[in-house]
């Protein structure tokens, strides 16, 4: 069987044909309300499957339009969705690029639907299709499960994602030659029509990457792990750190067996660089030193250093700052470059100053070769260009009193000359953090990203809500692509997943 949808209903109609748990909420929704209309109005059109199934949803159909009210449409009118595909085995997403036409063309086409499900008209089992490719901006509430399986390789679409009732997920990546992708395409269909029940996924995925993938011919991608604005010793870090630190491991679990994983600080992990705070930044980095495949990396901020902005000797023993300007992962073919922005004091606004560009480039310069043909990510506290002010944030009194100065950040003190390096060295993207909003940016096709307070060291306009963030960002050189993921927890214990939370994904190709 088969369905045709866009992007936007994928993740709300998961959720619908899930077998068991609550129904999407509709009722006070009209957004969703308008999904559910249109989805019923042409769900026999955009239906594909043997004659008997389109019989048994022609008939299923008229029953159910009785009872709904197609003008208001609620949530218990899903329940007929989620009946006739009870017992559904597994059920299968195509997800096409977003930045290859032809290649999405033939991803959306109604016809590779309809010749997939072709391949076995009877099979139980579920294949969804695009009416559009995804643009490389998502926003997604009440995340399906299913789904962070695909975010989490969201570098490396176009692919298929293949989920079971029992909540077991695999991604199967797809390739940029049309013939090829119809093969894979073929391949995984007819093995999932051989299965009896649910399929063993795992094993299926273990066979596609041996006999079609190859996938040891390929770069691993690169994951690293955004966190920022920890403030170590504030009385937000002491209630939520616990809390953070399980929220890390989880996001490192979601990417297990996906690449290298590396937690990198863009500073500010103490509120005050004092003896009392050195022994929770001790154990902080140890624990969080034990979720990667490499050592975390940290850089410096304003909070971390004396008002001269000169380090605590013993501060450096605590985090183990690495002397090396420069971290190359191999396996991944990616360079990872810290800058400090608090030499010489200038704390505020920030500086990163002509000393460090000079030891930055000639670290590079010592490693010409990677430099040139590795996909190079910094690392720096202070914002490299202003952030927008988000809704939820609340501004502090002098904020407000000062006005219109303050609808924007204020950029590094030579931001201008940090970004003119940072393109003539062919840069992929800057992370930061330093005011507590997290972002998604571009300055001349760079990625600049930014990280809020991990620990929510920010008031918001509802006192009841934070904004917990931690960013996913993949690097894979072997696809060319660029994928950053923002997380957040809005309630404190609610989830990265739940109806108060949000996840962000946004893609972008390597410079």
């Amino acid at each position: 069987m088969g369905f045709r949808f866009s992007i936007e209903h994928a993740n709300w109609l998961a959720n619908v044909l899930q077998p068991s748990g609550s129904l999407p909420e509709l009722d006070h929704d009209f957004e969703r309300s308008e999904t559910l209309r249109m989805f019923i109005k042409n769900i026999e059109k955009n239906f594909y499957g043997s004659r008997s199934h389109r019989e048994e949803l022609h008939y299923r159909l008229m029953d159910a339009l009785h009872d709904i009210d197609m003008r208001h449409p609620r949530s218990r009118d899903l329940n007929f969705l989620r009946e006739f595909f009870k017992g559904t085995p597994w059920i299968a997403l195509l997800i096409p690029s977003g930045n290859d036409y032809e290649l999405d063309d033939l991803l959306t086409e109604e016809g590779l639907l309809r010749h997939l499900v072709d391949i076995r008209p009877d099979d139980p089992g579920l294949i969804l299709q695009l009416e559009n490719p995804p643009s490389n901006q998502l926003s997604l509430d009440s995340v399906f499960p299913a789904f962070k399986v695909a975010l989490s390789n969201a570098s490396n679409w176009p692919g298929l994602l293949v989920w079971t009732p029992e909540k077991d997920a695999a991604f199967f990546p797809l390739t940029t030659d049309r013939s090829n992708v119809i093969r894979r395409l073929e391949w995984i269909m007819s093995h999932l029509a051989m299965t009896y029940g649910y399929p063993n996924l795992g094993r299926l995925k273990d066979l596609f990457d041996r006999e079609i993938d190859e996938k040891y011919s390929r770069n691993q991608p690169l994951n690293l792990i955004h966190l920022s604005d920890i403030h170590l010793g504030s009385k937000t870090a002491r209630r939520r750190t616990s809390r953070v630190q399980r929220l890390i491991a989880l996001v490192a679990q979601e990417l297990e067996g996906n690449g290298h994983i590396v937690p990198v600080v863009t500073g500010d992990l103490m509120d005050t660089p004092s003896e009392d705070n050195l022994d929770d930044l001790r154990i902080f980095m140890e624990q969080i030193g034990d979720i990667g495949t490499l050592d975390p990396l940290v850089v410096l901020g304003n909070h971390d250093v004396r008002k001269d902005g000169w380090l605590n000797p013993k501060f450096e023993q605590a985090v183990n700052i690495s002397r090396t300007p420069v971290e190359w992962v191999d396996e991944c073919e990616v360079g990872i470059v810290s800058f400090n922005s608090v030499r010489g004091g200038h704390l505020a606004r920030g500086l990163v100053g002509e000393r460090e560009l000079i030891d930055v480039g000639s670290a590079l310069d010592a490693q010409l070769e990677k430099s040139k043909k590795y996909g190079l990510v910094g690392l720096v506290h202070h914002h490299p260009i202003p952030v927008d002010r988000p809704d939820w944030y609340k501004q502090k009194w002098y904020e407000k009193f000062l006005g219109k100065e303050f609808e924007q950040t204020e950029e590094l003190e030579d931001a201008e000359v940090f970004l003119s390096m940072l393109k003539q060295r062919n840069f992929c993207a800057i992370l930061h953090g330093h005011k507590h909003i997290p972002r998604f940016d571009t300055y001349q096709d760079m990625a600049v990203i930014g990280c809020g307070s991990t620990v929510g060291h920010v008031d918001t306009v509802n006192k009841h809500q934070t904004y917990m963030s931690i960013n996913v960002v993949t690097i894979d050189t072997s696809t060319g692509q660029l994928a950053c993921r923002q997380k957040a927890e809005r309630i404190p214990g609610a989830g990265l997943i739940s109806e108060e939370s949000n996840e962000m994904l946004y893609r972008t190709s390597l410079t």
